[in-house]
């Protein structure tokens, strides 16, 4: 659940995670206020959290208020005191008061989003404020659903909710059965200066033991909002988990996971641990830890907060892994790393003992990881020894470390302990610096002599003949039940299969606020977000229904456009590739382990392109050792597409087509195809001064009035108007059956869940609208 929470921090920002020019326009709906307030037009009443929690810090100003009644007297003090912990350190973009419930007057609770903090019995506030809540709370218990929970040692934690006295600001409400259970939650999360304020995505949840045993999301339709909906609630209650055992571990199923998935688990596990053993020297019985054993990585997230293929809690002596089809390596790294800790300690380096655990684990054990290792040093993707040995950070592939990891456990094995992995040197080595000039020789020295791995030549041209057919799969949800991991993208891209699609494209996001410094690119890893697990989530949908991946990493810029990414000088562009290698490589690999057919390797970087060919020279020969299928580049149209100058070195040339299409507000389908022809011809001219075939990688039109002056812009003061969208799509899609250089093309956008679109918005989804009967023409009868 840490893991969960601290990448949460990151969710504002990823919420938004698409090209400015394509962000979708927040809901206008309206929702009835519990009490009488006077509504502004020009001012919606919240209906979603992200409304809410914009409000909050556009009035500026909260209350913090906790109970002083019986016993909450004796905890009065330290109420008061994490409340002004909490307000000093969001001073910088909140104004919090602390105020002690007997001392809060009607106008502040008018006035003020509110937090309120204690037990039902100590916080009179607390009865007054809940009676319009869509639960009841009680004493010692609540009631949501018709279903009473205990709050005995648990903690009830209402994240937001319009405040009953003025529904423009937010109520959130931390509560339980004791006063010693509220304020030993609070110090977790609120008491440290970098807290998760606010952060946490779910509406609700309930508490026990540090895991979350309900948690859920209202409504947040215009329709029906705030009230309690049965498909986004979870009870882990009542789970009745299985058991079953191996030679060596206890597995604890949840929910009803395949047998052989279940049988595939056990067998990888006893293979780890049998290869472990010969290394330690043990042999017991039987292992004294649980393994936690889970339908899916979806199932993963929503029950512990953590959406890892697999990962270790020593805290709790268990280790949880994900059985599912869609991981065709059984990651039994964190299940190692607890037999070694079990069986010989902790060792000095956390590196180094990640390596051992890595080495006995599928895809890296036996020889394998001398072949990827050889592959990601031929990329020069191989960190100085002092990174290695450092804190990763959020720009640190997981992926590229593990294999790191364990190709430094054979060196050490192989180069310093002659041969033998000792308990004294594993546990007591430790990277010294006085070391590090001469094993980093070494270490380049060993990495260099590793057996050559052959670079797959780059395909011709003519073997290149996929016609693919689909959209920019969208990760909208950025919660867990509805991003690229959930059952509901599995049903979105069935959706979209129906159509006639056979291909989609993957859009990992990372972040920056800088265009003219370089700065670091993190990797997602926080349960609901773009992470790995969610790429190969739905990489395996599309695979179940017959269509291919197109993995299309991309740098979504605060406050601009990937496009206005430029340099000041040599050495900060040599920073910027430096980072940005870094990032893509980690995709690169990724995509190769998960046989993804086509990885795009940037998107609408223009300055970059045009301005430092041959930086993209380079990078590409970097990520053909790592990746062995075609390669494209989504160029932006126009100026970047047309002023490319390495388009020889990829084997597709890839555009994102959203040329200006008419000026006037009313147009002809005849007069828009005439237009677009005229487009379609200067990518024809560079796909034959190439000799390279095109992927439309994006192109799409809001179904907003006349769409096609301006395609890539904000919807603006337009109304939404479906059948000019639709006139977009047909004429676009009947254009390219005549045009034999277009190898593909991928709409902007699908997103992961259907409800994401609505029939009347003014975004770019066809979900609903006239153009998905035209998508499904073309698709389902032609051929792009």
């Amino acid at each position: 659940m840490d893991k969960f929470l601290i990448g949460c921090v990151f969710l504002g920002l990823l919420q938004q995670c698409q090209s400015p020019q394509k962000a979708q326009d927040l809901s206008s709906s309206t929702v009835a206020p519990s009490v009488e307030v006077e509504v502004e037009e020009s001012k919606p009443l919240p209906t979603t959290p992200r409304m809410l929690r914009r409000s909050m810090y556009e009035h500026g100003e909260m209350l913090w208020i906790y109970g002083t009644k019986g016993e909450s007297r004796t905890f009065a003090g330290m109420y008061q005191k994490l409340g002004e912990l909490l307000a000093q350190n969001q001073r910088s973009r909140l104004s919090i008061r602390v105020l002690p419930d007997s001392a809060v007057q009607e106008e502040d609770l008018e006035k003020h989003s509110l937090i309120l903090v204690g037990t039902y019995r100590n916080n009179q506030k607390m009865g007054e404020l809940s009676a319009n809540l869509p639960f009841k709370l009680g004493i010692d218990s609540i009631i949501l659903a018709e279903k009473t929970y205990s709050l005995a040692d648990r903690i009830w934690n209402m994240r937001r909710h319009p405040n009953p006295h003025n529904p423009y600001l937010g109520l959130s409400l931390i509560t339980s059965a004791q006063d010693s259970v509220v304020l030993s939650y609070l110090e977790t999360i609120y008491s440290q200066e970098n807290n998760r304020f606010q952060r946490n995505p779910w509406d609700y949840e309930l508490l026990g033991s540090g895991e979350r045993l309900v948690m859920g999301y209202l409504s947040h339709s215009p329709e029906n909002p705030w009230e309690y909906q049965a498909q986004s609630h979870w009870d882990y209650l009542n789970k009745g988990l299985l058991n079953s055992k191996s030679q060596h571990f206890t597995f604890i199923q949840h929910g009803a996971i395949d047998p052989l998935e279940q049988q595939r688990i056990k067998e990888g596990a006893e293979l780890a641990y049998l290869s472990l053993s010969k290394t330690l020297g043990v042999a017991r019985a039987h292992q004294k830890f649980p393994v936690h054993v889970f339908e899916s990585v979806e199932a993963k997230g929503l029950e512990i907060g953590n959406t890892d293929q697999a990962h270790v809690e020593f805290d709790k002596n268990r280790v949880c892994l994900v059985a599912h089809k869609a991981f065709p390596y059984v990651n039994t790294a964190p299940l190692t790393q607890m037999l070694i800790r079990e069986e010989w300690g902790q060792a000095k380096s956390d590196f180094l003992e990640q390596g051992l655990a890595n080495l006995f684990s599928e895809p890296w054990k036996d020889s394998g990881v001398k072949y990827w290792g050889k592959k990601l040093f031929m990329a020069g993707a191989i960190p100085p020894l002092k990174e290695l040995f450092s804190a990763p950070g959020r720009e640190d592939s997981q992926l590229m470390r593990a294999c790191i990891s364990a190709l430094w456990t054979l060196f050490l094995k192989e180069q310093v302990w002659e041969g033998k992995i000792s308990k004294s040197n594993f546990l007591n080595w430790e990277l010294q610096g006085d070391q590090v000039e001469r094993l980093e020789k070494d270490w380049l020295a060993y990495l260099g002599k590793l057996p050559e791995v052959e670079v797959p030549k780059t395909p011709k041209v003519a073997e290149l003949n996929l016609a693919f057919k689909g959209f920019n799969f969208a990760h909208e949800g950025y919660n867990i039940y509805d991003g690229y991991l959930s059952q509901k993208a599995a049903n979105s891209l069935n959706r979209m299969s129906n159509l006639g699609a056979n291909s989609i494209a993957i859009v990992p996001y990372t972040g920056t606020g800088s265009i003219n410094k370089p700065s670091e690119f993190g990797i997602s890893n926080f349960a609901g977000g773009e992470n790995d697990e969610s790429v190969i989530m739905s990489a395996h949908f599309a695979q179940e229904e017959g269509m291919s991946t197109l993995l299309k990493p991309q740098i979504w810029v605060r406050g601009a456009w990937p496009g206005d990414l430029r340099m000041q000088s040599q050495e900060d562009w040599d920073q910027f590739f430096e980072n940005y290698k870094k990032w893509i490589l980690h995709y690169a690999l990724l995509a190769e382990l998960y046989e993804i057919e086509v990885f795009c390797i940037g998107v609408e970087l223009k300055y970059t392109t045009l301005e430092q060919g041959e930086k993209w020279r380079d990078l590409i020969q970097d990520i053909r050792q790592v990746y062995s299928g075609p390669l494209v580049y989504a160029a932006n149209w126009g100026e970047e597409f047309e002023g490319i100058s390495f388009w020889d070195e990829l084997d597709y040339v890839g555009i994102d087509f959203y040329y200006p299409l008419g000026k006037s507000n009313q147009i002809s389908s005849n007069e828009l195809r005439k237009n677009l022809e005229k487009e379609l011809k200067k990518v024809e001219q560079v796909s034959k001064t190439y000799n390279k075939p095109v992927l439309l990688t994006e192109i799409g039109f809001r179904s907003i009035e006349a769409p096609w002056q301006m395609p890539h812009e904000y919807a603006g003061s337009k109304s939404s108007k479906v059948q000019d969208q639709a006139l977009c799509y047909e004429v676009v899609l009947a254009s390219l059956q005549e045009q034999p250089w277009c190898k593909g093309i991928f709409w902007w956008k699908w997103p992961s869940y259907i409800a994401f679109t609505q029939p009347q918005d003014r975004g770019y989804s066809p979900i609903g609208k006239p153009a998905e009967k035209v998508v499904e023409k073309w698709f389902k009868n032609a051929t792009p």
